[in-house]
Order: structure tokens, then C-alpha cells, then sequence
């Protein structure tokens, strides 16, 4: 069963609280799926294969958009930023950190920012 938006932002964050830095790779079948940078109150989230993780993916879907809207706010007001790369190029920044420029029409959120809109494209197509 997926994983709901809140529960994965929680698993993502409750550890800042205790952790100072860290990185952690996910292997699947030999192979890096996803690379986890930690440091201050950053996480870095950097998609190296994107289909053994669509469902996270489908959470950027803009049916969800409102949820992800509500836990970007929290992240901000925790003081906690999370940015979400594929292979080194950011993609999406949520929380204290974003910077929203034109995503605020898109968003209705000062805690979302849209770095590269091609990028998250291409992770949406790809999942």
C-alpha cells in the first residue's frame, strides 16, 4: 500500500529533529534508486531512477496539489526545507527554503517553488 503524502513527509522529517547530516542511498537490485543528502534543516531528495518509485512520484500529481500545498507549509513553519532533484538537477523545493517566484500563481503557496519546470516535467512523463 503507498505511502500517503503526510505519512512520507513525516518518515522524511521527523529524523531532521535528531539528525545533524547524514546521506543515505536506496539500492534496488544493485542499483541506486534514490540518494538522501541530510544537513541543518535540508533534505535533499535526488530521483537517480524514477520508475521503482512512481508512487511517489504521483504525489507532484496537481490533483494533490492542495495536500502538498499543506505539508510545504508545515515544513516552512517547522523551519525544514525539502528539495526534490532527478539526477543533480532540482526539480521542486518545498518548505522554509523555496523561493516561489511565478509558481506562487501556480501554487497559491509561498512555500513551493518550482525550480525548473522541464525537469519536473520529465519526472512526471517518466513516472
Amino acid at each position: 500500500m503507498p505511502f500517503s503524502l503526510g505519512e512520507l513527509m513525516e518518515m522524511l522529517t521527523g529524523p531532521m529533529h535528531t539528525l545533524r547530516s547524514g546521506e543515505i542511498s536506496v539500492l534496488r537490485g544493485g542499483r541506486e534508486i534514490l540518494h538522501l543528502n541530510m544537513e541543518d534543516k535540508r533534505i535533499g531528495i535526488d530521483l537517480q531512477d524514477i520508475q521503482p518509485i512512481r508512487d511517489l512520484l504521483n504525489l507532484l500529481n496537481l490533483k494533490k496539489l492542495k495536500q502538498l500545498k499543506g505539508v510545504a507549509e508545515k515544513l516552512r513553519e517547522d523551519g525544514l526545507t525539502i528539495t526534490v532533484s532527478h539526477k543533480g538537477d532540482t526539480a521542486l523545493k518545498l518548505g522554509a527554503e523555496a523561493n516561489p517566484r511565478f509558481a506562487r500563481l501556480i501554487t497559491l503557496s509561498a512555500a513551493i517553488e518550482i525550480s525548473s519546470i522541464g525537469k519536473l516535467i520529465q519526472i512526471i512523463r517518466e513516472a
